[in-house]
């Protein structure tokens, strides 16, 4: 298997960085509901941009 970052392109990665830096941060407001789509965006975007979850907050 051929690791991400070796086949990150600029484009994808420019993507990742935006994504990740527009994802939604926790409140003490949330609800269960937002706290289970704040999670779910965040395990999305886990899975798609690999090499960035250092940006979720």
């Amino acid at each position: 298997m051929t690791r991400a970052i070796e086949t990150e392109t600029e484009v994808e990665a420019e993507m990742c960085r935006q994504w990740g830096n527009s994802l939604a941060t926790r409140s003490r407001q949330d609800t269960t509901r937002t706290k289970g789509e704040i999670q779910n965006g965040y395990a999305v975007f886990a899975l798609s941009c690999l090499n960035w979850t250092h940006l979720i907050p």
